[in-house]
């Protein structure tokens, strides 16, 4: 009899503690996050081509004498959907320009100059740029060649992001490594603590991480975020150091209607129209 007593009473005294575990987490107890998901372009969406297939030829009314067909097919992304783009870049003597955005068989095409990194926000300046930071890049060749009024976002190694910030203090940035480890770490806080390598940083979270064990996920592990000042970035994976976005519409239904913060994606032309906010 007195066996049963006691465990009786621990029985009760587990259910009491998972049912404040439970709702510590509960995501219902948490305010409906502000504001709606935010697509991250890794590319540009495909222009019309002319007769012959050429890209500049088809497009020279829509500006692309003036910014190339590069700019063209990245700008292109806004009337996708996309919130902000991914600007990729490319080193040649000693010069950072903006990497080609097509294939071509069109020699009009093919023989248009790279784009300068110093133009591309002036041509993109209605979008935020997310701009990688190559590992053995001269960190003083981008940030001279972006004013430091753009809205750009840098992201790269640990090694290239501590260089830029020595470059450039104020400049906002993040390195893919601790982005990762902060959902990491927060995923082993089981009271649901925001780890100081998230607090004003970022959080780079994959389709996997999405779920129960991303304690208050998700309107409570926004909230906790939202006031340790962590942006949220959500990718379908990071593989070799590089982020892999989305690629097919049906990769949002895996992720909460209320989420508010950035999705990255592959394809902008196919997951721009599909994102329904």
């Amino acid at each position: 009899m007195q066996v049963n007593r006691k465990l009786g009473w621990a029985l009760i005294a587990l259910t009491l503690v998972l049912f404040g575990f439970s709702l510590l987490h509960a995501s219902w107890t948490a305010p409906k996050p502000v504001g709606e998901p935010k697509l991250i372009a890794a590319g540009g969406g495909m222009l019309p081509l002319d007769a012959g297939g050429c890209i500049i030829n088809a497009n020279r009314g829509y500006g692309a004498k003036q910014a190339g067909a590069d700019i063209r097919l990245l700008k292109s992304a806004i009337g996708l959907g996309a919130d902000a783009i991914k600007l990729p870049l490319q080193e040649k003597d000693a010069q950072i320009f903006v990497k080609r955005q097509f294939t071509s068989d069109c020699s009009a095409d093919n023989g248009r100059p790279l784009v300068p990194l110093s133009n591309a926000p002036e041509h993109l300046s209605a979008a935020t740029l997310f701009v990688p930071l190559p590992a053995k890049t001269n960190i003083a060749a981008i940030t001279q060649s972006i004013s430091a009024q753009t809205n750009v976002i840098f992201y790269g190694d640990a090694a290239a992001v501590d260089r830029l910030k020595q470059a450039r203090p104020k400049a906002q940035s993040f390195a893919i490594k601790s982005a990762r480890q902060c959902v990491s770490d927060y995923r082993g806080s089981l009271l649901g603590t925001v780890p100081e390598i998230c607090k004003n940083g970022w959080a780079l979270l994959t389709l996997n991480d999405l779920g129960l064990t991303l304690w208050g996920w998700p309107n409570k592990f926004l909230d906790r975020m939202a006031k340790a000042n962590t942006q949220i970035i959500i990718a379908e994976q990071v593989k070799d150091g590089e982020i892999i976005g989305l690629s097919q519409p049906e990769e949002y239904g895996e992720i909460a209607s209320s989420y508010n913060g950035y999705i990255w994606a592959e394809n902008i032309a196919e997951m721009g129209p599909a994102l329904k906010r």
